[in-house]
Order: C-alpha cells, then structure tokens, then sequence
C-alpha cells in the first residue's frame, strides 16, 4: 500500500519523452466537468428554479470565434433537474461573471442592478444641481429686490390698489344700473291712469271689485318727433326721479373724488403700444457675412395689455404683452429665407425688473439647406438682442407719450410753473433775479398754513457725485427711474419723476447746497403753492451726509410729504448701490 503513495517516480536513463506519441483529439472537443450552478436561473421549459450552487455534470467547450483582449471564453451545458431540458451558459470575463446563453433566464444580473443604481445617482445628482441653482436664483432676486427697495413696492402697492379700484367701480356700476331699474318699475308701478280709463260711474247698487288697471297707450303721428319719457310721467313721479338720480351722481362723484384723492389714476393705451410694436420693431434689420441680411418683417400680432398708472405722483408702467413677428433673409446666393419669432412675454418685470429672460420660441417656414441654415443661425444670435434694446426704450416712450395725461391735473394753473413775469422784470440784477423767485408762490397762497420738515442720510460717495446725481439731467433717471428734465442752472424749471415734482432752481452752490422750488403735482397739493427745498450736502471722512429741509409744506401732509422723500430720495439713492442709512 505504501507503493501506491509515493510521489517520486522512476524514470530509467535511457527514457526520452519525445518518443510517447501524442494523441490528437478534435479541436472542439467537450471535456465533462463537474461544477456548481455560477448564479440563480429558471429553466424557461418548466419554469424550474435552479438556485446558486447547485452541482451538475457539465459539458465545457471553448467559444469559437469570441475572446476578450486575448482571454477564451468557455460554454458550459447542463440539464434542468425537473424536465432534462439542455441549458446553456458561458464566461463573461468583461464583468466578471457569467451570462446565461439558452434554455433558462438568469434571476438577477449585477451589472444591470448596478447601472441602474448609477443612474439613480445621476437623476439624484442633476436633481440636487437644479435645486441649488433655483436656490441661487431666489437669493439673487431677493437682493436684486433688496436693492430696488421701496421703490419697487410702491409700483407693486399701486398696481394692486388700481386693480381693487376697477373691481369697485365695477361693482359700484353695476349696483347703480340695478337700483336704476328698480326705480324704473317703482315709478311706472305708481303711475295713475286717465280720468276716462279709471273713472266709472257710481251706481248704489253696484258692489264689484274694480277692473285690473289698463295699459296707457301713447299715439301720435308716424312723422312727430318721439317724445321724452320724462314728459310722459306726473310731476311726483319725474321729481321722485330726479332725486334718486341726483343721489346717484353725488355717490360716482364722491367714489371718483376719492380715487383722485387717494393719487391713483390709471390710462389704458393697449392701442398706442400695438402701434409702437409695430412700427419699431419693423425697424430692426441685421447684416452678416456678405450680402447676407435678416430683418423683422412685420409684427403679425400683439396680444395684451398696454397701460401707464400713477400713484402719489409716481409714474408706473404696467404692460404684459404677447408679441408675434414674421422676419425674413436673404442669403448670399439671393435665396428668400422666410420664419416668424413669438414672445410669449414682454412686460414690466422683465424689461425693467429684470426678474427672468425673454423667451423666443423661433420657426423657419423656407426649406432647410446649408445656406438657409446659416441665415436661420443668423437671425437667432443677432436679432435677440436688437429686440431687447428695441424693449428697453418701449417703457420711456410710454412715460413720454401720455406721462402728461396722468401727472398734471386738469386745472391750468397747475399745469406750469408760476409766472415768471415779476423776476424777468428784473432780469438786469444779474444772478440775484431769481431770489424773489422763491417767496412769490407762496405770496399768492397766503392764506395756506405751512409747516417745515426735515429729512437727513448719510450715503458712501463723494459730495460732488451726489450734487451731480440731484442735478444732472442724465443722472437724474438712474435713482428716480422716471423721465427728468434739468438744466441745473439759476432760475430755470425742472422737472422729476416723469413730472411729479417741479419747480426752479433758486440758488446752486457746488457741491455744498441746492436751494430750488418745490412742488408735488398731486390732487391733495395746494393749486399754485411752491414749498422752499433746501438741500445741504457736507462731506465727512468716509461718507457724506445729505440734509433736505422743505420749507413751506401745508399742515396736514407733513408726515406724508417726509415719508415721499424717504421713499423716493433717500431709497432712491439706496436702491444705486449708495448704501444710506436715515438718521
């Protein structure tokens, strides 16, 4: 027995190895081997699960024609332990594992599993970027916002309360046609008929109720002139009439007065801004490489609404258009390129606000080609941005074209400045001409109790830009965000806010001192009344503080004239950048 376990073997001297013959066997030959399930299946002849690990008698041969980088890849072939059907698999050295072939479907398949854990991650991750980016995106129109100020909220403010207005007159007009009719059947319910209709003889015997009232019937001739209702009707009943009418005209008025005197009033000019699209827009033409050139053809449609509100002699512009051009090219060989561009939004808070982009959803009707194609890149790259400027000048032309109509009431004395007669008459004083300019309005409304205010900020620049910022025409707009008009000389008008305030300058001390007359273009301001503006600017070491004291406010409108120059001065300034801080 002992024989049998040794491990050296004798080889005799003369032994040569290359005398053994060697058999050649087939080249795919099958070798039986024994081995255990690589992986749960079921057999898809019986439906037989065959679970991992489960031993088989197998038949292994070599895949001819498939390797990977060199490595063979071996098939194996079992047979299912229910129905004997034959069941096939192989290697798969690029993941790993094995890969079921035929005759049954493997249960779970790792890398499958594991590409879809991976694009979980990647759902999950590109989810998160967009959160970030949309967190970013609030903070940054919450400082944008921070920065604008009170000014933005006073726009806001007043669109809702022109909104709340319309809703009640509304509902105020329609209260007011209904009691109308109501009065109507009241009065024709009362009305008596003729003598002849109702009258009947009395007879003592006779106890029958009255007959129904009969229906009065007017005739006249085809060719007379159709006579007033009024005239039809008794004195009681055109007098009860009159009264109900009165009374309703008393309540529309007292309804206007209060809207007026609330300083809202709103204008409706959707016409004038389809007009203003259509002939600017049709102005913008863009010239590429050569002779290639694409251009806004017409402006097919312009849907929305147009309007210019006020409130408390702050201009606003509330517009919310949807607008649809045709544009055509022409490319190097003459070829017509024809598309049509729709923006869905052009509105305030886009054009001014800047709280989103423009959206342009673009169409090319022309055949594609090469050269149309280039033509149509053309257009989407170039024509964006000339549209954009083209909107960013539709809110001034507005304010320009019906600013007037909301900023200046309908009394002529209001509408201008004093007159300027008495000063020119001195006008050989020199620059000391235009001091009596100061106290002459308030000569004139002698009889209005005034009071003074006063309103200080401290701001992080320089003395000289900010009397530059209060007085030049151009910089004016930066802070207001309304039209000016300012020539910053002696004894001449000007005018802020799209024309909210006005007045003249008095007296100008660069950088130190601004005196100027003032005067708020409002139904609750004085007609004719100017108040004295006195503004002080002193630099310190690392801010300047700016004083404003007006001198000649009515009594009663001390604490709303001082909160308009905090809103609109002293935020003003803040919502550039300047940094105030009211003291």
């Amino acid at each position: 027995m002992a024989e049998r376990k040794v491990l050296n073997k004798y080889f005799p001297p003369d032994f040569d190895p290359d005398l053994i013959p060697r058999r050649r066997g087939p080249k795919n030959s099958q070798q039986v081997v024994r081995l255990m399930a690589p992986f749960s299946m079921r057999c898809n002849t019986c439906g037989e699960y065959i679970y991992k690990g489960k031993k088989f008698n197998a038949r292994k041969e070599t895949v001819d024609g498939e390797d990977y980088y060199g490595i063979k890849i071996f098939r194996f072939y079992i047979k299912c332990t229910l129905c004997s059907a034959e069941i096939t698999f192989k290697t798969d050295p690029k993941n790993t594992d094995y890969a079921a072939e035929h005759g049954a479907s493997r249960n779970f398949e790792p890398w499958r599993e594991e590409a879809e854990v991976e694009e979980n991650r990647t759902t999950d991750s590109k989810r998160e970027m967009d959160i970030l980016d949309a967190l970013q995106d609030i903070r940054a129109r919450n400082a944008r916002n921070e920065r604008v100020g009170n000014a933005t909220s006073v726009d806001l403010l007043a669109r809702i309360g022109i909104e709340e207005l319309e809703n009640e007159e509304d509902l105020e007009r329609k209260r007011i046609e209904e009691e109308d009719e109501k009065l109507v059947r009241e009065v024709f319910a009362k009305v008596p008929m003729s003598a002849s209709s109702s009258s009947r003889p009395a007879d003592g015997g006779d106890s029958s109720p009255d007959p129904p009232p009969a229906v009065i019937t007017v005739k006249r001739k085809a060719d007379d002139v159709e006579p007033d209702l009024l005239s039809l009707l008794p004195d009681s009943a055109r007098s009860l009439i009159s009264a109900k009418t009165s009374a309703l005209h008393t309540v529309k008025k007292a309804k206007v007065d209060n809207k007026k005197s609330l300083g809202i009033v709103n204008k409706n000019v959707t016409r004038w801004g389809k007009e203003w699209f259509e002939r600017e827009l049709t102005t913008i033409s863009i010239t590429g490489k050569g002779t290639e050139v694409v251009s806004i053809s017409s402006v097919t449609d312009v849907d929305g609404d147009v309007e210019l509100g006020q409130r408390k002699s702050k201009l606003i512009t509330i517009f919310d258009c949807k607008v649809v051009c045709a544009w055509t090219g022409t490319t190097s060989d003459g070829t017509e390129v024809k598309g049509t561009l729709t923006i869905p939004e052009v509105s305030h808070e886009i054009t001014l606000d800047g709280l989103s982009d423009y959206v342009y959803n673009w169409s090319l009707t022309t055949p594609s080609s090469p050269e149309v194609d280039a033509i149509f890149s053309l257009a989407k790259s170039r024509i964006p941005t000339a549209l954009e400027a083209k909107f960013a000048e539709f809110a001034a032309a507005l304010v320009d074209t019906h600013g007037r109509d909301l900023t200046v009431s309908g009394d002529p004395s209001r509408s201008a400045t004093p007159n300027p007669a008495a000063s020119t008459s001195d006008a050989s004083a020199g620059a000391s001409a235009a001091a009596p300019a100061a106290p002459k309005p308030v000569e004139k409304k002698s009889n209005v109790n005034t009071t003074k205010i006063t309103v200080e900020g401290s701001f992080m620049a320089a003395a000289d830009d900010l009397f530059g910022l209060l007085t030049d025409e151009k910089r004016i707009p930066t802070w207001t965000r309304a039209a000016a008009q300012s020539a910053a000389k002696v004894d001449t008008e000007y005018s802020l806010f799209g024309g909210g305030v006005k007045g003249k300058y008095v007296s100008l001390t660069p950088p130190t001192e601004i005196v100027q007359t003032w005067a708020l273009q409002s139904p609750t301001w004085p007609s004719g009344h100017y108040a004295t503006l006195t503004t002080t600017i002193a630099q310190g070491s690392d801010s300047s503080t700016v004083t404003f004291v007006l001198n000649g406010v009515p009594t009663g409108m001390e604490d709303e004239i001082k909160r308009n120059i905090e809103g609109y001065y002293i935020q003003g300034f803040k919502s550039i950048g300047l940094g105030s801080s009211l003291s």
